[in-house]
């Protein structure tokens, strides 16, 4: 019998039932949007926050202190600190190698001027240098890599050039008043050398007081074959939590498992350190740290829309099955005259409740999809693939949210008297 009215109820109250889908179904919607695009903007992000710069830096690990002045390491040059050129291959070996965005040597050097005697900040480093490895043929690295954000005027200058090139930041260049295709002269450890301007720098940062040259002109000047100060590598990590700021040395064997098989920075900066000899390897902290902010500041905007959404779905349904429950009252008053009890009574509005909930999260799904291509199109450049997971957690949150919805009006129910209901009297 209750089947029968229940098929009944269905045909009845259909405007009103279409509404409370379509309610639900917009509320799913942006719920599933949002969810959609929280899988995929992590990595997305990540790649943009990379084009900002490197996050990591290797240091000779006997560099306890650093003294750095407009870029230049003035610590333990005499004691011969250095760490050798020819192991940077080794950095596409560690487990995270794929997530390598790239990595640039530095030997940073003070030169003279010829002209004018003038100090000037001489820094020598790979520009775009091939370096293929097992997994990645083609890749290639350095400045250009780790720092696309720079905007050259002029062109990039070549790591195997015949013609020693150099790239000179604006702000030097404008104090020298030198431009492209200009020459100058400068004396490093007592030799002169001769160099090409083919690019001016502007970064917004102390690069544009400095000039960047072929990394080897600098280790024949400094006679430093094959050494190098530090390294700077850009690579792609996740948010460390509490558990990852560890020492690896404290931990138990499963923690250090899945610390080491995470892409936290510090579980990248160690495995880099067992590769490159005599090495320190740590984060930039201004860097990490502000990635991991900007990527939970969203996820938390995301998921404080997604509850907004969730919560005036739940009131719109209330509203909507208040109405549907007073429209019935007549039947829900026979229901109780032939002898169905309350919580019967209940089960039937919840099982309906329960389907338009499935109607809605079907919708809701559909158009979620369809609103995270477009917000992920226009504000990522990411697009959201059809997962069946969160489809199942759509249909899941819509039939919660209906039913939620539900309870309240389901409470006047209980407050019908048959007697009542059926000789019209409120």
């Amino acid at each position: 019998m209750f089947l029968r009215i229940l098929r009944r109820s269905l045909t009845i109250n259909k405007k009103r039932k279409a509404l409370t889908i379509s309610v639900v179904a917009l509320g799913t919607g942006v719920i599933a949007a949002l969810l959609s695009i929280a899988l995929v903007i992590g990595d997305r992000l990540e790649q943009e926050l990379r084009t900002y710069g490197a996050n990591l830096e290797v240091v000779p690990a006997v560099d306890s202190l650093r003294i750095e002045i407009n870029g230049v390491d003035y610590s333990n040059t005499a004691r011969g600190a250095y760490l050798d050129e020819r192991q940077l291959p080794k950095i596409k070996t560690i487990f995270w190698r794929h997530n390598i965005v790239g990595f640039a040597p530095f030997l940073p050097v003070m030169g003279s001027l010829k002209d004018n005697g003038r100090t000037i900040s001489l820094v020598g480093t790979w520009f775009e240098k091939p370096m293929p490895a097992e997994d990645e043929p083609d890749f290639r690295t350095g400045v250009k890599i780790v720092y696309p954000y720079w905007q050259v005027e002029g062109r990039w200058a070549s790591d195997d050039s015949s013609v020693s090139e150099a790239m000179i930041g604006a702000k030097l260049a404008r104090v020298l008043n030198l431009a492209n295709n200009d020459h100058f002269t400068t004396e490093v450890n007592g030799r002169f050398q001769r160099f090409r301007i083919v690019g001016i720098i502007r970064s917004g940062g102390v690069e544009e007081n400095q000039a960047f040259v072929q990394l080897a002109v600098i280790q024949k000047l400094m006679n430093l074959p094959h050494k190098i100060k530090k390294i700077q590598i850009s690579a792609l990590t996740i948010p460390e939590n509490k558990k990852a700021r560890k020492d690896p040395a404290i931990m138990t064997p499963e923690e250090y498992e899945k610390w080491y098989c995470a892409p936290y920075i510090s579980a990248i900066a160690y495995q880099i350190m067992e590769v490159i000899s005599n090495s320190r390897a740590k984060p930039i902290l201004q860097v990490a740290e502000s990635e991991g902010v900007i990527l939970s500041k969203i996820k938390l905007i995301l998921l404080l829309i997604a509850i907004a959404s969730a919560g005036a779905s739940i009131l719109a349904v209330a509203s909507g099955m208040t109405a549907i429950v007073m429209e019935r009252r007549s039947e829900i008053g026979l229901l109780k005259a032939i002898g169905a009890s309350n919580r019967q009574v209940e089960a039937l509005f919840l099982a309906e409740a329960g389907m338009i909930g499935v109607f809605g999260g079907l919708i809701g799904y559909g158009l979620g999809l369809f609103l995270a291509q477009i917000i992920g199109k226009s504000s990522f450049n990411i697009t959201a693939p059809f997962n069946p997971a969160v489809a199942l957690i759509t249909i899941i949150l819509a039939v919660i949210i209906t039913l939620l919805g539900s309870l309240f009006p389901l409470r006047s129910v209980a407050a019908l008297e048959p007697v009542v209901v059926l000789h019209g009297q409120e």
